[in-house]
């Protein structure tokens, strides 16, 4: 007797066949999106802790960078409209004109959109630019899209929930720049060593050597005033650096300048709890540009027990998708490019370059840790943002004082320098580059001699000694 194999049978057989299929395709047809990222090392150096798993109903915040179109045009006009000697100097894009440029491709939008209903997730906004999606879901589901675990990190009382790597479809890879939230820990700000001072009375009067607003502007000719009602500048704040509105009022007081207010806070801000930073950011940059319209912009995140899942990058999400925004920020934070992964970066950048052809102006901090090479280093280890050649930079000096005059002014030993080893050196700064190029006698293996210089201009920093 030979066995015979039935309809039913044969039906069964094919339908397994398909579902290892479909098991293979699903588990198969991925692809890694930042695999340079490296989230073990950040957490090393800036001091996170892993956690457990990161539990399932934890709500996760995600921002999807969609590929933009047309990078090479608004690369071109941002030079033309940011270089003096342009006849397009100042002419900027309003943010209808830039979104009309700059927008995913309609197929990569719905393409990405079919990937996250197939997660039942409907519920998010697509950014004003068209090249951003923002959503939040819990931790299963984001974990299931991605194909991956979150952990929590904690760092003093920060807590953030991070993954080591993540993967989506083949058929929507080409369609993401990445997913912010997801591997990236956050750095370290610029703080500033402010020394405990005894309370000051309303005698209060500066030593004579001290570097106050009006040393600053005095010492750069500055002398204008604002006064335009449409001139408006902002710090950025990330990581619970908040501002005390009386705290800000008294330092006015003490040191007898004009007692103006925030205008706006944008963002969290507890004003019982201020922070160094940002304390000395809000202080002297309205005590150098007085009666100038000033906002607090803090980024930080949305849910109890989480902090903001990208805080850098979803600020500069809130910037494009926000019609009216500061002329100027303030920005005192930063990371290092060998714990950032190019594509990161490069996407920083860029949006660095849509904020710039709406005639925002980005002043960043060069660092704080020099070239941040020990003993025993055998590279410099340049630090981002502040190595875009679309912002910046400001590195540090001080004032040489004598007699109560200022003699001289030198560059600090800590201020942050080098030269990118991602971004290459812009034209602006070729001429000056290749002279102390010339001259240095650092070797030459310790740096890339073809990278952005991490600083343009140098001013003098307020706590240096």
């Amino acid at each position: 007797g030979s066995s015979r194999i039935t309809f039913k049978q044969a039906m069964r057989c094919v339908l397994l066949c398909l579902l290892f299929v479909l098991i293979c395709h699903s588990t198969w047809a991925l692809t890694a999106l930042e695999p340079e990222q490296t989230t073990r090392n950040q957490a090393s150096e800036h001091g996170w802790a892993q956690q457990g798993r990161t539990d399932a109903k934890s709500r996760i915040s995600l921002l999807i960078a969609l590929k933009q179109q047309n990078k090479e045009i608004l690369e071109k006009k941002f030079w033309s409209c940011s270089d003096p000697e342009s006849f397009d100097y100042g002419n900027y894009w309003k943010l209808e004109e830039l979104s009309e440029v700059i927008r995913a491709d309609s197929d990569d939008l719905q393409k990405v959109k079919n990937w996250l209903h197939q997660y039942d997730i409907f519920d998010y906004e697509i950014a004003a630019t068209g090249d951003f999606i923002a959503l939040e879901t819990d931790a299963r589901t984001a974990e299931q899209m991605l194909h991956t675990e979150f952990f929590d990190y904690e760092r003093n009382e920060h807590r953030v929930a991070r993954a080591s790597a993540y993967y989506v479809p083949d058929d929507v890879v080409a369609s993401i720049d990445l997913i912010a939230g997801t591997l990236r820990l956050p750095g370290t700000g610029h703080v500033a060593s402010i020394e405990e001072e005894d309370e000051k009375g309303a005698d209060y009067t500066p030593q004579s050597d001290a570097t106050t607003p009006q040393v600053i502007r005095a010492r750069y000719n500055v002398n204008a005033v604002g006064r335009h009602p449409k001139t408006l500048q902002a710090v950025a704040s990330f990581l619970k650096q908040y501002i005390s509105p009386a705290d800000l009022r008294q330092f006015q007081k003490d040191l007898r300048l004009p007692v103006q207010s925030v205008e706006r806070f944008v963002g969290p801000n507890d004003p019982s709890r201020p922070g160094d930073e940002a304390a000395l950011d809000i202080q002297y940059l309205m005590g150098v540009a007085p009666g100038v319209r000033t906002w607090a912009w803090s980024t930080a995140g949305l849910h109890r027990g989480h902090e903001g899942q990208e805080p850098f990058l979803k600020w500069l999400y809130l910037i494009s998708n926000t019609s009216v925004v500061p002329d100027l920020f303030s920005i005192s934070y930063g990371d290092i490019e060998d714990e950032l992964g190019r594509t990161y970066m490069s996407r920083v950048s860029t949006e660095f370059q849509k904020a710039a052809v709406r005639g925002i102006t980005f002043l960043t901090a060069s660092g704080d840790d020099g070239t941040r090479c020990v003993e025993s280093c055998d590279r410099f280890r340049p630090e981002f943002p502040t190595s875009s050649p679309y912002i910046t930079s400001v590195g540090a000096t001080k004032y040489v004082w004598s007699s109560s005059r200022i003699v001289d002014e030198v560059a600090t030993s800590w201020t942050g320098g080098g030269f990118s080893d991602v971004f290459a050196m812009p034209a602006y700064q070729r001429h000056a580059c290749d002279v102390y190029l010339n001259q240095t006698s650092t070797p030459a293996h310790y740096f890339n001699r073809y990278g952005r210089g991490l600083f343009v201009v140098w001013i003098r920093d307020c706590d240096a000694s």
